[in-house]
């Protein structure tokens, strides 16, 4: 089963060894926005996807490959 791009970005942030206020500083986001993410109360803008992903240091490419967003994506259209 794929991940939610919020769950993946915990799941990251987790293995990197992270805490959620300190993952949120160095992306320059609110730890509050960061943590609606991570709980998919709110879906992260190009922007603050593209700041997490350099604070964490992976690519937009693998959260979209490894997340289901093409799936969530193609549910949205039906």
């Amino acid at each position: 089963m794929s991940k939610s791009i919020g769950q993946l970005i915990k799941e990251l942030r987790v293995e990197k060894r992270m805490r959620q206020n300190e993952l949120a500083k160095k992306a320059d986001l609110s730890r509050n926005y960061l943590s609606e993410i991570e709980n998919e109360n709110a879906d992260p803008s190009l922007r603050a996807l593209r700041k997490i992903t350099l604070a964490l240091d992976v690519s937009m490419t693998q959260i979209f490959e490894e997340s289901n967003y093409e799936e969530v994506g193609e549910n949205k259209s039906k």
